[in-house]
């Protein structure tokens, strides 16, 4: 390689050390248009760049102004009550929720649970999008039928978790002090209750199709207060 190469890339990183390989090559070009220079590759370029050490970043304590507009402007991450094990409360109250993709037909369907781990009491909604404001109106709903009073929601850490939902959370939570924990995604064991309610669903669901599919199938004509047109959105 041409040392006259080198010299450019070390001059280069000098005045700018954060300067990488892919904005040098264009300067570099520009520098050897009327010099009759070979211009090395982006990638030959970062291997003079290793070989060589041209690294001229200034080392030691970098002052971090807390009220910068940069400091301001980043997301603070909060904690939350991790699950470990499955959850075995001792008195009503404890939900732990979920979701479930389904594809039919091409057609995407979310399914929206939540279920009492004590008193079994459970809800699945369909929404055809996975949202946090939908999961802020699932909860909601759930919140009207539900008999008794929340002490605690379990979640996992899913994008339809955050957002509004999580705001209206946070709300519930200044009210009245109910925990939020969360539990990991693709942990069935830790929502060993949503993961068999949903197995349940899933077996309705599959029932009522074969259902619906049979009727349609051989035409038969039954009064509708019997059995609906859509048995799968009526009981679903």
């Amino acid at each position: 390689m041409p040392q006259e190469v080198i010299d450019f890339i070390k001059g280069i990183r000098e005045k700018y050390p954060r300067l990488g390989k892919e904005k040098i090559k264009p300067l570099l070009e520009k520098y050897g248009q009327g010099r009759g220079m070979k211009v090395p590759s982006e990638s030959t370029i970062g291997n003079i760049i290793k070989r060589h050490k041209f690294f001229f970043q200034k080392s030691g304590r970098v002052y971090h102004n807390p009220n910068s507009k940069w400091a301001q402007k980043q997301v603070v991450k909060k904690k939350r009550l991790r699950v470990k094990h499955p959850p075995k409360p001792e008195d009503f109250g404890y939900i732990v929720s979920d979701t479930v993709e389904r594809i039919t037909d091409g057609i995407k369907d979310y399914f929206y649970s939540a279920i009492d781990a004590k008193l079994k009491f459970a809800i699945t909604l369909n929404y055809k999008r996975l949202t946090s404001r939908n999961m802020k109106d699932f909860y909601l709903r759930f919140k009207e039928v539900y008999p008794g009073v929340i002490t605690a929601w379990q979640n996992d850490n899913g994008a339809e978790n955050l957002g509004e939902f999580d705001e209206q959370l946070m709300r519930e939570v200044f009210l009245t002090s109910f925990p939020i924990l969360t539990a990991l995604r693709l942990t069935p064991t830790l929502n060993v209750i949503t993961e068999r309610s949903k197995r349940s669903s899933s077996i309705t669901t599959w029932i009522l199709s074969m259902i619906n599919n049979f009727f349609i199938t051989h035409s038969l004509s039954i009064s509708s207060s019997i059995i609906p047109k859509d048995p799968i959105r009526h009981w679903v």
